[in-house]
């Protein structure tokens, strides 16, 4: 069975007392991570869902002198 690694990492701090402690301290910091990962993601997955726009390409000048 395969289990994600941040929950079993953030569960792992939580049966310790200096995890717990850590926890409480930096719990803002690592709720801001985990929402900035989920929209990175997000972001991504949209993107590769997205159609690719290409460019126009360039118009070739016309010769202003004698032909080559």
């Amino acid at each position: 069975m395969f289990l994600p690694t941040l929950p079993t990492l953030v569960s792992s701090l939580l049966l310790s007392r200096r995890g717990r402690a850590m926890m409480g301290r930096h719990m803002g910091k690592i709720a801001l991570a985990g929402i900035a990962w989920q929209l990175w993601k997000h972001r991504r997955g949209a993107a590769e869902d997205a159609p690719a726009v290409t460019a126009a390409p360039p118009q070739r000048r016309r010769s202003r002198g004698r032909a080559r």
